[in-house]
């Protein structure tokens, strides 16, 4: 016998709602959104177009923050030949960069596949990730070929 679980949980809303009437309109709230159907749309394609879209508009939206780390990111990968996030706040921090405000926009920092190639993982030692698990990256080398430093005599 198939149970009807919404029906459960509004019956367990209103008793909660009976137990605490100060919380009466919270349990109705809830018991609202019961009644709300919404649908669930699988589709690979949009999911992956509205990422990229809402990277785009966070880079947009805190694009200093993001080209500092771009440019920290590419530095640190020609001078070591790897980078990871907290490589970059590393930096920052030791050049008086604030990179705080970067937020979602650090996603795109190592958006580019035809720029960036995945190594590893590692774990984060920034106490603000909780030992969080960090992509560590790497210029492809059809990049760094096609984009040399040119040092100015």
């Amino acid at each position: 016998m198939k149970r009807d679980v919404k029906a459960d949980l509004r019956r367990a809303l209103r008793a909660f709602a009976n137990a605490f009437p100060e919380e009466r309109a919270l349990a109705e709230g809830f018991i609202e959104r019961l009644n709300v159907q919404r649908s669930i749309d699988f589709d690979a394609h949009a999911s992956k177009e509205a990422a990229h879209e809402g990277i785009a508009r966070a880079k947009k939206s805190r694009i200093i923050p993001y080209l500092n780390a771009c440019i920290l990111a590419e530095r640190i990968a020609r001078e070591r030949g790897e980078v990871h996030m907290d490589d970059v706040f590393r930096l920052a921090g030791s050049l008086n960069i604030d990179l705080r405000d970067i937020g979602p926009a650090a996603g795109g920092v190592f958006r580019d596949r035809k720029k960036w190639e995945f190594v590893r993982w590692t774990k984060s030692d920034r106490v603000s990730n909780h030992d969080s698990d960090l992509r560590v990256w790497r210029l492809r080398k059809e990049w760094l070929d096609a984009n040399p430093i040119i040092i100015a005599a």
